[in-house]
């Protein structure tokens, strides 16, 4: 029998002991006792199980050693291995079960199969259960074993940064250590084979820190291959037989690792370009706080591996439509896009146009701290500013400009020439193109980026939830070719849907199916009713009460009870005061839990109460809410509520603290739902419905299949979990059933809202005024370009027959676009014939607003237009003599009405809201007692001051410069006054502070008397660059920040490249030494310590990884004594390096003492 053929009867049998029923019997039975454990433990007693354990793992190991033979051969294909897949998922049953071999055994070869298989993101996620032996600090007969099993751990949980530095550090001392070791064996008298520890461990360190420079640096993966054959033959010679499985997992890991790393299927990017090598070392390194312990990326996922086959780097092509699953790797596919645009010879701009503005802060949270890295700013436009000066320095500094499609909007119109450099155009979420609100705007929008400015630019459009059919026309419309299409449903984590019946008390999963002689996953009584203490309201005498009751928020509660220590959980409800009702009663649940003896609180939530400090969102909502909200009180006790009532500050840090554990359970509405990344374990669907309505049979106010499943596919974030729950609650057979109907309904296929509306038009089901109230901005958008050019009608027409609708129509029998273009052109003769001269169209386009509510606001300004005149340009006139007149002439239209209305001075209220009154001293003053205070946050501060109002002033600033001709002689009140209402604070200055992430008013005047203070200039350009350049030291030392506030404004800090060029042109051409100046002498009476240090004499750079708030970090340090850090553009530079093993030498070229003390120094890398 030859080798090949050896092996293909390897592969063969491998497939059969996969698919062998009795083994699928074993398997399907397993899984059903692995889910019952996970979700109900006191009913697995009650359930027969008859699989065998033996068996299982009999056929589970036969697999393994057939995988590692063929992966030894590279025989082992790069697409997902569903038969391996299944076998991990076996040991990884097998080690939560406590059955089968150890802990770490299981955790080891479920770890490697599931490498192997195609899965890398559940192999970290398993291997972080293996036990880290101690790291050795001397040679004996126990050390070979430490260092092979804790380099193994290290490797297979990606912590290869570590891995680096430790093994590094092996192959220092155990050299040395060879005399002793040998005296002390003989000594001891101890077997000849124990002399084989040291050569063992001398191997070992050897090839992981090859495996580690691999990683980190691509250096030849030859290097660990061979010391890594030469130490199995060894261990095969003389050493413990135990460790040959370890030994082997690894090798099959790295092999795995190896094809799919960036160093591999990125190479020629990578020797083309050094910002590639450089993209490539710190993907590899890890994100997180600390790189030390940072899980490496170094490795493309099935997903991103199938974006670069089908083109994604190719920058001659027009683009690629990309539809997976959420959790598949999606920002990644984004991120190599985006720099394969940025490091061409003509570098233009990028722009990524995200439809939420959670998703937006999560893509510039995501992107910034990567490519800041990289030399490249990333910057994003999300508010209705309508400031030139803002706006002119974030449009022309940003390499990559992140918005949303509203904003893009008002960018295209007032600056539509600046579009034609944009390389790039990333549009994520992209199915948002059927909303009813949002859909047409979206559509023309794209129709005329893609058109009419955006010359040679490539597409990148991204969804979840589109059919491949979808896929094809987006790819047709955008790209221009309908096969620019990558689509997979492959994701790392296995997710499964439950129906919770509450008559039943019993979870089914519909979407399961049943294998041959098991049936489907069950899981029966999951919660049960309980007796708790609790306290009359009066007297407060004790009590007995029953929890949950036959309600739908009592079960909701109660499953997050159960759930929150198997992992994160997110409660989707759709409406923000069912997500509130929800909270408070999780919250009762918790009280009821505490207040009854001998009943504790689930371990997560004990967690977040034992902490010595409260999560961030606590302060931030005090700040926004006052601390007497009852938003406080929950975000306190761990549990979030996420809804658009409330401030993006509190949503940004909730978010925040529940990625971090802070937050047990989370409670919210759509605002969450599309597109953002949180750790999320289990998804409880509190309702699928929009509204109440009266029968559960409402089709109509159901949530969409589309929507549903980019809500569920938050549950199983990879890399954080290796399976998600969704669980819909029913309160009865009747809604179970109906929930069960729904779940196995087919998405449903996605229609334009311009398609829509020409449906609507053609059955005779949309008047005139609806029509125009969806199109009259964009069709005014239409007549500005009129003056020239053609006229708007031709224009419009053409608009049409390049959009999306087009596409939809030419897939029917006859279809046309005629009767929209035709009820359109009777639209813009109206519109003409009321807006008149060209300015007055530019004008009230640029406002974003339909041109009844224009013409409104214009008739006011005209009514008196001297006074008018005089406060928008004389600078003593103050936001209380300016806003009420602002206010008085918006208050009545329409577009701008508060939802919940006050009897109070609205007015007054507006201008102590800007003069920084805080939130209690408002509600106390402008609030009726009996009023809902809920509403009044979410309708009147968020909506109506953080939306509607901003948007309104900024118009009627645009239009009364243009009727009294004083658009360039406005007042510095009046040019800011909307950032100044929406954020509430009372200076220009401080609205930057809050528009670069401030979370708190009060933080934001601090931060600007600060710049005041030290900056001669005033201009945002001088004021972003100062920004950049704070530390955590200038604000919590500087500024009186808190320490988690100064953790949420450095990486805004570092995020503001302001010498990008020079980055890049230093990571594509090292120099030979850098020069520096040693950043926070001033602090903790570092100068002190100048005394001994003189020019010429060696410095020591120290990465300091315990740094929460910059992973970049080096501590600058001479004799034991820290003088500061580097400064961060020079610590970007040199810090990946210094993580992948590379070493330099640093010394002072200069030393001053005294008050104005520094120390320049020089910094090459070391010969060693």
């Amino acid at each position: 029998m030859t080798r090949q053929s050896y092996l293909e009867g390897l592969a063969e049998r491998l497939t059969q002991t996969a698919t062998e029923p009795g083994f699928l019997n074993n398997w399907a039975q397993l899984r059903s006792k692995h889910l019952l454990s996970a979700v109900a433990p006191d009913s697995v007693a009650g359930v027969n199980y008859t699989y065998s354990t033996e068996q299982l793992v009999r056929r589970s190991t036969s697999i393994l050693q057939s995988a590692l033979r063929l992966s030894e051969a590279d025989l082992i294909g790069r697409d997902p291995n569903p038969d391996l897949r299944r076998a991990a998922e076996i040991f990884e049953y097998l080690s939560g079960l406590d059955e089968g071999p150890s802990e770490h055994t299981s955790a080891l070869i479920a770890s490697t199969l599931y490498q192997v298989a195609g899965y890398a993101a559940n192999s970290a996620c398993l291997a972080r259960a293996l036990a880290l032996p101690p790291l050795p600090d001397s040679m004996n007969l126990e050390t070979a074993d430490a260092v092979l099993r804790r380099g193994i751990a290290l490797a297979l949980q990606r912590r290869f940064v570590r891995l680096q530095r430790e093994a590094s550090a092996l192959n220092l001392w155990l050299p040395s250590s060879e005399a002793q070791f040998l005296g002390e064996l003989e000594a001891e008298d101890a077997p000849a084979e124990a002399a084989a520890g040291l050569p063992i461990a001398l191997l070992a360190a050897s090839a992981f820190a090859a495996l580690a420079r691999f990683v980190l640096r691509g250096q030849p993966f030859s290097e660990f291959v061979e010391p890594w054959r030469e130490l199995r033959g060894l261990i095969l010679a003389v050493g413990d037989p135990s460790w040959l499985l370890e030994v082997d997992a690894m090798e099959a890991t790295a092999q795995r690792l190896q094809r799919t790393s960036v160093w591999a299927v990125l190479d020629e990017a990578i020797a083309r370009d050094g910002i590639w090598a450089r993209y490539a070392m710190l993907t590899a390194r890890g994100r997180g706080s600390s790189p030390l312990d940072a899980r490496s990326g170094v490795e493309l996922w099935e997903s991103q591996l199938r974006a670069v086959d089908s083109g994604l780097l190719n920058t001659d092509s027009s683009g690629l439509a990309i539809r997976m699953p959420t959790s598949a790797g999606k920002t990644r596919i984004a991120e190599m896009a985006i720099l394969s645009e940025l490091t061409k010879p003509t570098r233009r701009q990028v722009v990524y146009v995200a439809p939420f503005n959670a998703l937006a802060d999560e893509v510039e949270s995501s992107m910034s701290s990567l490519f800041a890295n990289l030399g490249y700013r990333v910057t994003s436009v999300l508010g209705n500013y309508d400031l030139d000066e803002l706006e002119a320095d974030l449009l022309s500094t940003a390499d990559l400009l992140i918005t949303t499609p509203e904003k893009l909007t008002l960018l295209l119109r007032s600056r539509p020439t600046h579009f034609q450099s944009v390389g790039l155009l990333v549009l994520d979420e992209g199915h948002i193109i059927d909303s009813r609100d949002r859909g047409v705007g979206y559509e023309l929008l794209l129709t005329r980026l893609q058109s009419r400015l955006l010359q040679d630019a490539r597409i990148l459009f991204l969804s979840a939830v589109i059919s491949d059919e979808n896929a094809a026309d987006f790819a047709e419309w955008l790209c221009g070719d309908r096969s620019a299409v990558a689509a997979t449903d492959w994701r790392p984590a296995r997710q499964l849907v439950g129906v919770f019946n509450a008559q039943l008390n019993r979870i089914d999963y519909p979407l399961e199916r049943a294998t041959e002689g098991v049936q489907a996953p069950f899981v029966p009584r999951p919660i049960s009713v309980s007796q708790y203490t609790d306290f009359t309201p009066k007297q407060r005498r004790p009590k007995q009460v029953p929890f949950p009751t036959n309600s739908k928020g009592d079960l909701t509660a109660e499953l997050a009870l159960k759930f929150a220590d198997e992992g994160p959980v997110l409660i989707f409800t759709t409406q923000p005061r069912w997500a509130e009702s929800t909270a408070q009663v999780v919250a009762r649940g918790l009280q009821l839990r505490r207040q009854t003896e001998g009943v504790g609180i689930p371990g997560a939530f004990r967690r977040v109460l034992d902490r010595p400090f409260p999560p961030t969102s606590v302060a931030v909502a005090e700040a926004w809410l006052g601390r007497e909200s009852s938003i406080v009180g929950l975000l306190r006790q761990g549990i979030g509520v996420h809804h658009a009532g409330l401030p993006d500050a509190l949503r940004r840090t909730a978010e925040d603290d529940f990625r971090n554990g802070l937050l047990p359970v989370l409670v919210a509405t759509g605002t969450l739902a599309q597109g953002v990344n949180l750790p999320v374990k289990t998804v409880l669907i509190h309702t699928l419905h929009q509204y109440e309505v009266d029968a559960a049979e409402d089709d109509d106010s159901r949530v969409t299949l589309r929507d549903f499943w980019n809500t569920a596919g938050r549950a199983g974030r990879a890399g954080a979990e290796t399976e998600g729950h969704i669980i819909v609650v029913a309160l009865n057979d009747y809604e179970a059933r109906q929930a069960t109907r729904y779940l196995r309904g087919e998405p449903e296929s996605l229609r334009g809202r311009l398609f829509q509306l020409l449906q609507e038009l053609v059955s005779d089901r949309l008047s005139n005024d609806e029509f125009r109230l969806q199109l009259d901005s964009d069709l005014l958008a239409e007549l500005v370009e009129e003056s020239v050019g053609s006229d708007a009608e031709s224009r419009f027409e053409s608009l049409i027959g390049d959009s999306f609708v087009s596409i939809q129509v030419r897939k029917q029998t006859d279809g046309t676009t005629a009767p929209l273009t035709e009820r359109a052109k009777s639209v813009l003769q109206t519109i003409r014939t009321e807006v008149g001269e060209d300015q007055r169209r530019q004008t009230f386009a640029l406002t974003g607003l339909d041109v009844a509510t224009c013409l409104r606001i214009e008739e006011r300004i005209l009514a008196n237009p001297t006074e008018v005149k005089r406060l928008l340009t004389q600078a003593d006139v103050g936001v209380d003599e300016l806003l009420p007149t602002i206010h008085t002439a918006i208050a009545d239209l329409p577009r701008f009405i508060p939802k919940f209305e006050i009897a109070a001075d609205m007015a007054g209220l507006l201008v102590d809201w800007v003069q920084q009154a805080p939130m209690r001293e408002l509600v106390d003053q402008y609030l009726p007692a009996d009023a809902d205070e809920r509403r009044f946050q979410k309708d009147v501060i968020t909506d109506y001051f953080g939306y509607k109002l901003p948007w309104a002033t900024s118009a009627y600033m645009r239009i009364a410069g243009h009727v009294l001709d004083v658009k360039d002689d406005l007042s510095d009140t009046a040019r800011w006054l909307a950032p100044m209402v929406r954020y509430g604070v009372a200076t220009p200055k401080a609205t930057w502070a809050m528009t670069l992430g401030c979370p708190t008013r009060d933080l934001s005047v601090a931060i600007a008397d600060t710049f005041i203070a030290t900056s001669a200039a005033s201009t945002y350009a001088a004021f972003a660059e100062w920004f950049s350049e704070l530390t955590e030291e200038d604000f919590i030392l500087g500024m009186n920040a808190t320490a988690d506030e100064a953790r949420l404004l450095v990486p805004r800090a570092m995020a503001l490249v302001r010498d990008g060029q020079r980055t890049t042109e230093l990571l594509r051409d090292e120099p030979s030494a850098y020069e520096a100046r040693v950043a926070g002498l001033q602090y903790e009476n570092r100068r002190a310590h100048l005394s001994e240090l003189e020019p010429g004499m060696p410095l020591r750079l120290l990465r300091d990884y315990d740094n929460p708030y910059d992973p970049n970090a080096i501590w600058v340090e001479h004799q034991g004594a820290q003088l500061g850090f580097l400064p961060r553009p020079l610590a970007r530079l040199i810090a990946p390096s210094l993580d992948s093993g590379v070493q330099f030498e640093a010394k002072a070229t200069s030393v001053q003492r005294g008050s104005t003390a520094a120390v320049q120094l020089m910094i090459s890398r070391s010969n060693n």
